[in-house]
């Protein structure tokens, strides 16, 4: 598999931590990518979205603008917007 960024804007990072945006549109995919580190991912909008792991096991997920939801590695999965508003995350990545 190519390497694919956890998310796909990396806004700051330093030794501890790193933050990324993702956005997606109705409909748009984010491609099968790795989590190596524990995160948080903190929803800013509304959004239904499905999640797909490598072995095409599928999560869908209702989330609500202020939900946080806590993600332990090794994690690989494709994230789909699946809804009708736009899918928009802060990923919060933790090192040790």
């Amino acid at each position: 598999m190519t390497a694919v960024a956890p998310a796909q804007k990396l806004l700051m990072k330093n030794r501890r931590v790193r933050v990324w945006e993702m956005v997606l549109q109705p409909g748009e995919t984010y491609p099968r990518h790795q989590h190596r580190h524990p995160y948080l991912s903190i929803m800013l909008e509304d959004a239904t979205v499905l999640l797909t792991d490598a072995e095409g096991r599928e999560e869908r997920l209702k989330v609500r603008k202020g939900d946080v939801v806590w993600r332990a590695p090794p994690e690989d999965h494709s994230v789909r917007n699946v809804g009708r508003t736009r899918f928009r995350n802060r990923l919060v990545e933790l090192y040790g």
